[in-house]
């Protein structure tokens, strides 16, 4: 008995340490023009995952929707050695293919997915990539030097897409929404709803992250990406997101974006009541990081309120 269980151990090692080869080879030897790594960073409810499914529906990119890769890539098993590049292409393709299949990339509520371009495909894949902004940024802030050890090991240049939407939106669209998870709310009746105490320093506190983050990349690795700008001037946006990631912008990329792209920004600010102090609060926190958040004057704020 004693020499089947060891060999029952001795499989399940093996196969935990060797199967991965052959997959990850495979991967390899699809991802083998893969040029860079772009990883999104900012803030939840900033519109990243619109952000990160158009880039997914460009036929020479692929962005896996909030798989922590930077958690994986702390894992020696990602050494840029034999399958190396295969270990990080393998669970963003692994990723992608789950929410496509579970999903259809409908995310929490909002759907994403397009009748035309290359969502869950791809012609020539040059740039792979990972939506899970404010992970991320937690994740940079207790490493510091987690890029430079990443850069290493992977191979290749890592960019970030540094997702920004006004405070009061984020913080009224992340209250709405714990609320209607919590307490099947709808939307539609919480206009009387005071967005809660925890939220106001939440979003204080990582703009204090976001500001240690960007010092640790050159500013053109880390450019601004404004939700309420590509809202209002999507395809110009779209041709400046090519560019970031050094592919050509087709014509027909990135199919029919209209369809998931708001005619202009939704103000989620407006669907609550808010009173003077987490205004205040907010408006001193716009001043205090006006690097990245000084267009959204403190006047201006909750101007749809």
């Amino acid at each position: 008995m004693a020499a089947w269980d060891f060999a029952v151990r001795l499989y399940r090692y093996a196969w935990r340490g060797l199967g991965w080869l052959p997959l990850n080879l495979l991967c390899a030897c699809k991802g083998r023009n893969v040029e860079r790594c772009v990883l999104f960073v900012g803030y939840s409810r900033s519109g990243s995952t619109l952000l990160g499914a158009l880039r997914n529906a460009h036929p020479e990119i692929v962005i896996a929707h909030e798989l922590d890769l930077l958690i994986l890539l702390r894992s020696p098993r990602y050494a840029a050695q034999l399958g190396g590049r295969g270990r990080l292409v393998r669970p963003i393709f692994e990723r992608d293919r789950n929410i496509r299949q579970l999903t259809s990339y409908r995310h929490s509520g909002y759907s994403c997915a397009m009748k035309t371009g290359w969502q869950g495909k791809y012609s020539r894949l040059r740039v792979v990539g990972d939506k899970r902004s404010r992970r991320a940024a937690e994740e940079l802030n207790r490493r510091p030097g987690l890029l430079d050890s990443l850069r290493r090991r992977i191979g290749m240049p890592i960019r970030m897409s540094f997702t920004i939407r006004n405070p009061c939106d984020v913080v009224a669209a992340e209250c709405l929404s714990e609320l209607k998870i919590n307490r099947g709310t709808a939307f539609a009746t919480l206009r009387d709803y005071t967005p809660a105490e925890a939220q106001r320093p939440w979003i204080g506190e990582h703009s204090d992250k976001m500001d240690r983050v960007i010092a640790m990349l050159p500013t053109a690795d880390i450019p601004p990406a404004y939700y309420e700008n590509f809202v209002a001037h999507p395809r110009k946006k779209l041709r400046e997101i090519c560019a970031f990631c050094d592919v050509e912008c087709a014509d027909d990329y990135p199919g029919d974006y209209a369809s998931i792209v708001f005619p202009a920004p939704r103000p989620t600010r407006a669907k609550v009541r808010w009173s003077l102090r987490p205004t205040a609060e907010i408006g001193r926190m716009m001043e205090k990081h006006s690097a990245f958040l000084g267009r959204y004057a403190r006047h201006d704020a909750i101007s749809h309120s």
